[in-house]
C-alpha cells in the first residue's frame, strides 16, 4: 500500500510539470496561477536563440525591430488570456543628475516652474545656487542698466539669490521687461492685505506754460506697502532652523505689495499701520481706502475703521515685489 502511494504521487507530479512547464507571464505578475517547476521543454530547449541574420538584413532600423517585438509580447499575451492592466505597473525612468544639470543651462526663466516639478532631483537643482547664478549670467548684458545691488558682486552671498536674480531679469530679459508696461489698477486685489508701512513724498515737476516759462508743479505720492503673508508667532520665527534652500529662497517681500496714489493737494492721513485693507474703491477720481484691525463681522459692523479718502490725479497704481519701482523707493 505504501509503494502505490509514491507511485501515486510521482504520476500526479509528472502530469503537474507536463501541463505547467511553458513558462507564461502570468507565472511572474500578481496571478493566482500556482508558478512552474522550471522545468523547460525539449522542443522549446532546442530552439536557437536568436534567428539566423539572411543576407541584406543587417541594415534593419532598431526601431521596427522593437515594434516587431512588442506586438509579437501582445499577441501571445491575448492568446494566452492573461489580463494585464494598464496601470498595475508604475514604469519610469531614473535619469542622472548630470542630464538634469545640463538641460537646465537651457531652460528659459518663465519656464523654471514647470522643469522644477518634473522630479526630485529638477527641484533640487532649481534649489541650488549654481542653478541661479547660471541664470544671471546668462542674460546679465554690461550694456544694460541694473542697480548696483544686483550686480555681479550680489551673487557672492547666497541669502536672498533667487530673489536677487529674479529682479535682474526684470532689466536684463526682454519678456520680463516688456511686461512692466502692463499696469496693474485693480484695486479690489489688495483687499485683505495688511498695511506694513505707509509714507508721503513730495515730488516738483517742471511744466512749459504758453509763455515758454518753466513752471513748477506739485504733487503728493501716498504709498502703502501691504501684505497678504498670515500672522506667525514670534517664537516661531526665532526656534525655526533655516536650511540651505530657505537661505536661497529668503524673501521677506514675497506677499508684499506697493500702492501709490499721486494726489494734487496734500491730505494728512492717519496711522494705518498693522491693519487690514478692508475696503478700497475710486469714484470720480477718488480713491477711498478702508483699514480696520477688528475681525470681519458678519453684521457689516465698522467699529474702529479709519477711512482714508485721496483725490487723485492719475489711476493708482500697484507693484508686485519684483517691479523696480518696488524697492526703488525710500522708506
Amino acid at each position: 500500500m505504501g509503494h502505490k502511494k509514491v507511485r501515486n504521487h510521482s504520476q500526479k507530479k509528472r502530469t503537474k510539470a507536463d501541463t505547467i512547464g511553458d513558462v507564461a507571464l502570468a507565472d511572474f505578475a500578481d496571478a493566482n496561477i500556482p508558478r512552474s517547476s522550471g522545468r523547460v521543454r525539449k522542443s522549446r530547449s532546442n530552439l536557437p536563440l536568436s534567428a539566423p541574420i539572411e543576407d541584406g538584413e543587417e541594415d534593419v532600423d532598431i526601431n521596427t525591430v522593437l515594434a516587431q517585438k512588442v506586438d509579437a509580447l501582445s499577441t501571445e499575451t491575448e492568446s494566452s488570456g492573461v489580463i494585464v492592466e494598464e496601470n498595475s505597473i508604475d514604469a519610469w525612468l531614473l535619469l542622472p543628475d548630470e542630464l538634469w544639470v545640463l538641460l537646465s543651462e537651457y531652460m528659459r526663466p518663465q519656464d523654471v516652474l514647470n522643469f522644477s516639478l518634473i522630479c526630485k532631483s529638477s527641484y533640487r537643482i532649481v534649489n541650488s545656487p549654481l542653478f541661479w547664478i547660471k541664470l544671471y549670467k546668462r542674460y546679465y548684458s554690461s550694456k544694460v542698466y541694473v542697480p548696483t545691488f544686483l550686480k555681479k558682486h550680489c551673487l557672492e552671498r547666497h541669502l536672498g539669490l533667487k530673489a536677487k536674480v529674479i529682479r535682474s531679469l526684470f532689466y536684463t530679459y526682454p519678456p520680463y521687461h516688456e511686461s512692466l508696461r502692463r499696469p496693474n489698477n485693480l484695486l479690489e486685489s489688495l483687499i485683505g492685505h495688511r498695511c506694513e508701512l505707509m509714507w508721503v513724498q513730495r515730488a516738483c515737476d517742471k511744466e512749459i506754460t504758453n509763455n515758454s516759462l518753466l513752471r513748477r508743479s506739485e504733487r503728493w505720492i501716498y504709498s502703502f506697502k501691504l501684505s497678504s503673508k498670515p500672522d506667525e508667532s514670534r517664537h516661531y520665527q526665532q526656534t525655526k532652523r533655516k536650511t540651505k534652500q530657505d537661505i536661497i529662497n529668503h524673501n521677506p517681500d514675497d506677499t508684499c505689495r506697493l500702492l501709490e496714489v499721486f494726489c494734487k493737494e496734500y491730505v494728512d492721513p492717519k496711522c494705518v499701520i498693522g491693519m487690514k485693507l478692508r475696503k478700497a474703491s475710486i469714484e470720480d477720481r477718488c480713491v477711498q481706502l478702508k483699514f480696520s484691525s477688528a475681525p470681519l463681522s458678519r453684521f457689516g459692523t465698522d467699529f474702529g475703521a479709519i477711512d482714508i479718502y485721496l483725490h487723485a490725479i492719475q489711476p493708482p497704481s500697484i507693484y508686485a515685489w519684483w517691479h523696480p519701482h518696488f524697492y526703488n523707493q525710500r522708506y
